[in-house]
């Protein structure tokens, strides 16, 4: 992961020096502490390209960016290569792709290469042989990139290229609809002058699908690749503003990895295999049909339609997010199932085979995404990183003497064998991490936090300590300063969950605990915003009660299911379960001075309240309860935090995928679904990836994994969702099998549940609002 950015400067050094600070100053840095580089390629005496990178070391050896080879292209890559191209441990994944795009001739040869790439991706490419610079994201666009046009207003001659917003220049998404490429000038272009030049910006479309020989697949009326005010530009035609030419290069296009969504509809067979459920009930004699034939099947669905609440699947009626009542009639005492066995009954054995298939699949996703990084943790790999750089500690180290990094917080009955309880980790200005022990006097000893061999920060930790050799007086050749390899490791939690308890986040869960090594700690993020108590509202209360408990503020939705999802999991793992508590105040302040920045250029309420609550949530800064009544602060020590996002468009989770379906049947939900996933690229990852990585965290979505989604497109729409059943249940129904499968009862049977909603920052300043309102509070 990394912060990425890139200038083409129009005019006098001034403003190229001037802008280069509000680089230094911008958000970009936070991106990628591990390295902060910077290139500049002069192609005119008027005109430049600055490039910048902030890089987040997460695979092989720390590769500082731009990335140069032999022949002076240079890469800036912010993305993960998962597949596609052979990446082999000790490689950084930025220097394969680098290598694989210089020894490319030809346009086809470039999108050839990028299309093979599977995993998030936004990248800026120079090309120098032929001058030419390259940009673009990933297909579903998974990682953000803004661009800023030449704006005649704007003091500042250029065009620009940024994961992030730098103030104080104008910025709009970048579209993630294809690959985008600019002739650059040289000094031999008639283009070019003292004062000005054409920019030609060439399109050159995603497409699924084989291509054609005629075209007649490629896009013919296509999005355009404008945001903003310069929407009204048609292809061919100058921006108004000043010298941007924007075309499209016909029948050139890059391949998607994705395959077509599969439209195939229901027919009264398929409906039956699935007990008489899954017929469109806009026709009335298909139904009747299916209802008739098979008595087992209409009593299942009478049964379900009537039953299938959460409360009555087996959960507990205090935490029925619906607050539905059963109608069920017939004695009280009747034993219930729980939802797992409820879950399952309404599964026959091809959906669970799917089941099986689509865990398999996700699992192996999760791996990828929990398996490609260091083997320490966030805090010890800086502090590593820090010691390295810091060549005055190597004078404090002779041959045999042992050498540990970072610092000890506390006081220990016995140097030699230091056993305690940690309570907190943090980064200190100095780079180094404070571990903080649990009934200990603070005192300072240089102790390494990477050789905590823990495995949970609250259980006794055995300090072991490594001998350090070197091999001469001088302390050249010590080992500690060698790159990370996958022997040193330490038993803090490198993965993080933002968690719910919801279905998409504890399956993720569930699914890292197979991969993650035993022992190690996993970290779940659960956030919660204040609610404000009703002191208007005075209720007359009978004589002689026991006063009640004082309300916990913090205890909305998603603690409720976050703390019942991790009964759930596997109780061998140290879970680490951070309650994320936010106040009003806290919320104001992080709003005005963080999340305003990062969710720019998006600007509405729905932006607002998503966009604070995942940005507290990644943030990992909470507590962590010991026992009931005791807690310590605490900050997650993850470098990369898997999320949820994709399950819904893709398995039909949200309301909306309801009423098309009440309205228009199976065909009006595959076309609403069909249009789901091919305008993912245009939704909300971009804001995400840019407040996710704010915190030098790296965001990692499995179910928007090429093989998950290739696998769940291959799918008719019918054997992953079954709207005909109740909210909690028919929704996202091939996940729910598979939750239920993998033993994650309740889980499987919660309805969705927005994050501005379960987290409740929607209610915390009590505005009457729309989402889609454009939100003063980010101005």
């Amino acid at each position: 992961m990394c912060g990425i950015c890139a200038f083409l400067w129009v005019g006098n050094r001034r403003n190229q020096t001037q802008a280069s600070d509000y680089v230094q100053k911008s958000r970009l840095h936070h991106r990628g502490p591990d390295s902060v580089e910077s290139h500049e390629v002069e192609l005119t005496g008027n005109i430049r390209l600055s490039l910048h990178g902030c890089v987040l070391h997460l695979r092989g050896q720390l590769t500082p960016q731009p990335v140069q080879d032999s022949d002076g292209n240079l890469l800036l890559w912010n993305g993960e290569v998962f597949g596609g191209l052979e990446i082999r441990g000790e490689e950084n994944d930025s220097q394969v792709v680098l290598q694989h795009l210089g020894q490319c001739t030809s346009d086809e040869e470039i999108l050839q290469v990028f299309s093979q790439i599977k995993g998030p991706w936004a990248f800026i490419y120079f090309q120098k042989q032929r001058n030419t610079l390259w940009f673009g994201r990933d297909c579903f666009g998974r990682r953000s990139l803004l661009w800023h046009l030449l704006d005649p207003d704007d003091f500042h001659d250029c065009f620009g290229l940024a994961s992030v917003q730098i103030k104080p220049l104008k910025w709009e998404e970048v579209p993630a609809n294809g690959i985008y490429k600019m002739i650059l000038p040289d000094g031999h272009d008639s283009r070019s002058s003292d004062t000005s030049w054409m920019a030609n910006i060439i399109w050159l479309p995603w497409i699924t699908g084989p291509v054609e020989v005629n075209n007649s697949n490629f896009p013919v009326d296509p999005e355009e690749p404008f945001n903003g005010s310069t929407n009204s530009i048609k292809d061919g035609q100058v921006n108004p503003s000043k010298n941007i030419h924007f075309v499209k290069k016909g029948g050139l296009c890059i391949q998607s990895t994705i395959d077509s969504f599969n439209r195939q509809l229901p027919t009264v067979e398929d409906s039956l295999a699935f007990f008489g459920l899954g017929v469109d009930k806009s026709k009335e004699k298909v139904w009747d049909e299916a209802s008739s034939v098979s008595a087992k099947a209409s009593q299942r669905s009478k049964n379900v339609s009537v039953e299938m609440t959460y409360a009555s699947l087996g959960g507990d009626k205090q935490l029925d997010p619906c607050k539905e009542k059963s109608t069920e009639s017939g004695s009280n005492n009747q034993k219930k199932n729980t939802p797992q066995e409820n879950i399952l009954s309404l599964a026959d054995s091809d959906m669970k085979q799917l089941a099986d298939k689509f865990t398999e699949v996700l699992s192996e996703a999760v791996k990828r995404r929990v398996q490609n990084q260091p083997t320490l943790c966030h805090f010890c790999l800086r502090s590593r990183q820090k010691i390295k750089k810091n060549k005055a500690s190597k004078q404090h180290c002779s041959t045999g003497e042992t050498f540990l990094l970072g610092n000890y917080v506390g006081t220990p009955k016995d140097p030699k064998d230091l056993t305690s309880k940690v309570t907190q980790l943090q980064v200190e200005d100095d780079g180094l991490v404070t571990t903080h022990f649990q009934g200990e006097t603070n005192t300072n000893i240089n102790l390494a936090s990477s050789d905590f061999q823990t495995a949970s920060p609250l259980e006794d930790i055995p300090v072991e300590k490594k001998e350090m050799t070197s091999s001469n007086s001088s302390g050249s050749d010590i080992n500690v300063y060698s790159g990370v390899d996958s022997e040193t490791r330490c038993q803090h939690a490198r993965i993080a969950v933002l968690f719910s308890g919801g279905i998409d986040s504890i399956v993720i869960a569930a699914l890292a605990d197979r991969h993650v090594p035993d022992g190690e700690p996993i970290d779940l993020l659960n956030v919660a915003f204040e609610q404000q108590q009703n002191t208007n509202a005075k209720k007359k209360e009978p004589k002689n009660l026991q006063p009640k408990q004082p309300k916990d503020s913090f205890e909305v939705p998603d603690r409720i299911t976050g703390k019942e999802g991790l009964k759930e999991l596997n109780p061998h793992r140290p879970w680490n379960f951070i309650e994320v508590n936010v106040t009003l105040e806290e919320l104001q302040r992080a709003r005005n001075e963080h999340v305003s920045e990062l969710v720019y250029p998006s600007q509405t309420v729905l932006d607002d309240s998503i966009g604070c609550a995942i940005w507290f949530a990644a943030r990992g800064r909470g507590i962590l309860r010991i026992t009931d009544t005791e807690m310590v602060n605490y900050t997650s020590t993850a470098r990369v935090v898997l999320v949820g996002m994709g399950a819904d468009e893709q398995l039909a989770g949200y309301s909306r995928h309801r009423v098309k379906f009440n309205t228009n049947g199976w065909q009006g939900l595959v076309d609403e679904i069909d249009m789901e996933i091919k305008r993912i690229s245009s939704r909300n990852l971009g804001r995400d990836d840019r407040i996710i990585t704010d915190h030098a965290r790296e965001s990692r979505l499995p179910f928007l994994d090429e093989d998950v989604v290739f696998f769940l497109n291959s799918l008719p729409m019918w054997k992953k969702c079954l709207l005909s059943l109740p909210r909690g249940v028919g929704e996202k129904f091939l996940l729910r099998v598979a939750a239920a499968k993998l033993g994650l009862t309740n889980a499987a049977s919660l309805p969705k549940r927005a994050i501005q909603f379960g987290s409740r920052i929607a209610k915390l300043e009590s505005r009457n609002e729309k989402a889609s309102d454009t939100c003063e509070r980010l101005s």
